[in-house]
């Protein structure tokens, strides 16, 4: 139940389970929920209006979700760079998606290797990209 401090003072309620609890300072005019039981032994008095804040978040209608059509160069992905990245061993499906996503294709990855641009994958993946794509 949703109960508000009416007095001047600040009351101090104990929050959580019996093994592992916290105390809460509840300020006058701040709202809490609690049990209520545990409200009205606080001295707490019920608030009987539900929030609006509540009212309004339970009224909103649910957008529908628009998917992002995926563009042509999304779309084709040079098949010969995708088998050689997932030939070097220890890169796995996944990374060759994230590589992909990075670096769509073989001339932007050649690019940043040769900018000695630093590569956003881990250490050992790094270098053995280096290894097979390096000029």
């Amino acid at each position: 139940m949703l109960f508000v401090n009416n007095t001047t003072l600040r009351i101090k309620a104990r929050m959580g389970t019996a093994g592992k609890y916290y105390w809460k300072s509840i300020k006058p005019g701040e709202r809490i929920d609690l049990q209520s039981y545990y409200g009205f032994r606080l001295g707490l008095t019920e608030v009987k209006e539900e929030v609006e804040e509540v009212k309004e978040i339970k009224e909103k209608p649910k957008e529908e979700v628009k998917e992002k059509p995926i563009s042509k160069k999304e779309e084709k992905v040079d098949k010969d760079y995708e088998k050689k990245l997932s030939k070097i061993k220890g890169i796995g499906d996944k990374t060759v998606k994230d590589i992909l996503r990075v670096y769509p294709t073989r001339t932007a990855l050649k690019t940043a290797l040769n900018n000695n641009l630093e590569l956003p994958f881990r250490d050992d993946v790094v270098k053995k990209i280096k290894k097979k794509f390096r000029k």
